[in-house]
């Protein structure tokens, strides 16, 4: 048996590995800034796109559907989705 009096080994992470982490945070955090400095234009495209949904229901489903499972895939919290989608659709 193992004593539990021994320190815990510590992982060093290295910059490198910490590079995807830093492009997404700041990729996200550009749309972020660029929707709430523009937000007429952002109001502008969702107006846009439910037109498109209501003209268009059968490919708009398909295409959410496909939404849903790449948030899944890529671990995206799917609730923002949902919520979204959700707004959409009513």
């Amino acid at each position: 048996m193992k004593d539990n009096d021994e320190p815990m080994k510590i992982k060093k992470v290295s910059w490198v590995n910490m590079v995807p982490s830093a492009i997404f945070s700041s990729l996200l955090l550009l749309i972020i800034v660029l929707c709430i400095y523009d937000h007429n234009n952002v109001i502008n495209h969702f107006h846009k796109f439910t037109k498109w949904v209501k003209l268009h229901p059968y490919q708009s489903i398909s295409y959410s559907i496909a939404l849903l499972c790449f948030s899944v895939i890529f671990t995206i919290p799917i609730s923002y989705t949902i919520v979204i989608l959700g707004y959409t659709y009513s």
